[in-house]
């Protein structure tokens, strides 16, 4: 019983460890860097797609009226990236929805 017991508390130890390394409810490209992006756009790989695909979704998710999702956001998100390259692609993704929705509201 005391074995179970044991075992029991380190697994949950465990998993409350792994749930604090990630945002909660973020998942695929959201939770890659910036500075993943980055090397994946100036390296030509096809990898940074994925991560745009997934800000505009994310955008598209939380109704930003007026969203060009087009090369501004690209561009949006190269220089975000260089300049915060520990961020995740979430992160840049919620920066640039606050900043789409000021400018909505101006």
């Amino acid at each position: 019983m005391k074995r179970k017991t044991l075992l029991l508390t380190l697994i949950m130890a465990l998993l409350s460890s792994v749930a604090q390394t990630q945002p909660l409810g973020i998942i695929g490209a959201g939770l890659k860097t910036c500075g993943k992006f980055t090397f994946d756009m100036e390296s030509h790989n096809m990898e940074a797609i994925s991560s745009i695909n997934w800000v505009n979704g994310y955008l598209a998710g939380i109704r930003v009226d007026g969203i060009d999702k087009g090369p501004a956001v690209i561009k949006w998100l190269e220089i975000y990236c260089k300049a915060k390259p520990l961020d995740t692609i979430y992160d840049a993704a919620y920066a640039l929805g606050l900043e789409m929705r000021d400018r909505a509201n101006d």
